[in-house]
């Protein structure tokens, strides 16, 4: 019964958390700027928008003057972007670009547009305005994007794990959990992954976890990371339960 408590509570405390809260994210190998924000996350995880790239490097620096140079870099930096939501080209759904000397660059753009798109099953929305000048000094080229991340209700399988931790093994057993949580939050597939604990008995630890699938869960238990966990868990684990959980369809 208690690990049925553990789930309903944890549920209702992150949807609460992630409907009241923005995420916002800078991620490594962006060039960092005070007057924006590189990603920004919508409750409940459903939009992620990116801040218009240009042509630079993780130094701020524009890579080049050519076009063609600064395009490809600039997409460069939209996939790191959208890579720290574990996002891609699948998941854009709207793409604006803002462009210097259109006529002289617009077949130079489309390429290495369609080289970052090739593969993708859908183009997102699109617009392209020509400009005379952009914030940058020296860039040609500004491109921001929407992307959608799957939600809640696209999850399919749920998993709870329950564990007690052995005496005096209890900051430890949490260290190990949370980087189990970092880890788990990066492969794909994992919708939620989430590390609470109970008020009233702090050695105690609740994993909660969404999957779009069996599969992705299976391929999660088969990792080398959790196959690692398994085999050193007991040194921190006094008690354990697993239980998974599917989404109840309410076709007939």
């Amino acid at each position: 019964m208690k690990t049925w408590m553990y789930a309903i509570v944890a549920t209702i405390a992150i949807s609460l958390a992630r409907a009241q809260d923005l995420k916002y994210i800078n991620p490594e190998g962006l060039a960092a700027n005070p007057r924006y924000t590189h990603v920004i996350e919508t409750p409940p995880a459903t939009l992620v928008f990116v801040s218009g790239q240009v042509g630079n490097d993780s130094t701020g620096k524009i890579v080049s003057s050519d076009f063609r140079a600064q395009a490809k870099q600039v997409f460069e930096n939209i996939k790191l972007a959208l890579a720290a939501e574990r996002l891609g080209p699948d998941d854009m759904i709207s793409i604006n670009t803002f462009m210097m000397d259109m006529p002289q660059n617009i077949a130079a753009y489309r390429e290495v547009r369609e080289q970052f798109f090739a593969g993708a099953k859908h183009p997102p929305t699109s617009t392209t305005v020509g400009v005379s000048a952009l914030a940058i000094p020296g860039a040609l080229l500004e491109v921001d994007v929407v992307a959608r991340k799957p939600t809640q209700t696209e999850a399919k399988v749920f998993v709870t794990a329950t564990m007690h931790a052995k005496p005096g093994m209890r900051d430890e057993l949490r260290q190990k959990l949370f980087e189990r949580v970092q880890h788990g939050r990066n492969e794909p597939g994992c919708v939620r992954f989430d590390l609470l604990t109970e008020s009233g008995d702090p050695d105690t630890f609740l994993l909660n976890e969404a999957w779009v699938s069996d599969d992705a869960l299976d391929a999660h238990f088969k990792s080398d990371a959790h196959l690692q966990w398994q085999t050193e868990r007991d040194k921190y684990v006094a008690s354990r339960q697993l239980m998974r959980w599917h989404a109840v369809s309410d076709s007939k």
